[in-house]
């Protein structure tokens, strides 16, 4: 049902459609972290939050 309801609202651009996107990246490999600053910068009117988690000794999120 929700999904239905999505749907429609989707179709006649109705209401506010929300995500959430989850990178889990190495952060050893070079330049990855700018790359991902930049194209947080190019989208500002869509990504309004990012956080950055330390998962593991190379992993963050």
């Amino acid at each position: 049902m929700r999904n239905a309801i999505l749907e429609e609202a989707w179709k006649k651009e109705e209401g506010v459609i929300t995500a959430v996107v989850i990178i889990i990246y190495n952060h050893e490999i070079p330049s990855l972290t700018d790359k991902i600053v930049d194209i947080q910068h190019n989208y500002l009117n869509e990504v309004i939050f990012s956080s950055h988690i330390h998962v593991s000794k190379l992993n963050c999120m």
